[in-house]
């Protein structure tokens, strides 16, 4: 049941924010909101008591280490630094992360929700709403990847 229950809050979830986001002047991933939001939920559940703590921590657990890895994939493309250093970045972030979520996980309580909540919101401004490739404005890659996305862009404008 709680796979179900899972799988149905990450698809809903995706589902609405894919809906959002075409009201909002910029773009933010589903399946990363979808993932996050579901974990956020079903902890803020379990923390309250309205969900058996030990039946969802491992679904939760899993949420989490998902959300590390996709930190540290988005940060490759939303940050100069860490697209010049790709594997030390995402190094770091897995090795800082992994035990951070899992240490969060098990500390379940409202004070660690909220600080997960505000990580999470200061990651996605970063991530998704502050404009690509203004990180570090005079740097060439951030031009590079800039230019780089102007041309895919207009690519699949004329794909189909």
């Amino acid at each position: 049941m709680a796979t179900i229950l899972t799988i149905f809050s990450i698809f809903a979830v995706s589902a609405l924010v894919g809906l959002i986001n075409k009201a909002l002047p910029f773009r933010i991933c589903p399946v990363c909101v979808g993932v996050s939001g579901t974990w956020l939920l079903l902890t803020a559940l379990s923390v309250n008591g309205y969900l058996d703590r030990e039946t969802f921590l491992p679904m939760i657990l899993l949420l989490m280490g998902g959300s590390v890895v996709g930190i540290a994939y988005q940060g490759e493309k939303s940050s100069p630094w860490a697209a010049a250093h790709p594997l030390v970045w995402k190094i770091t972030i897995v090795i800082v992360g992994m035990p951070l979520a899992s240490w969060a996980a098990m500390e379940a309580r409202i004070e660690v929700l909220i600080a997960e909540i505000i990580l999470l919101s200061i990651v996605g401004y970063f991530y998704f709403v502050r404009p690509a490739g203004r990180l570090n404005p005079s740097s060439e890659l951030s031009s590079f990847t800039t230019q780089k996305t102007r041309d895919l862009e207009e690519k699949m404008k004329q794909c189909c």
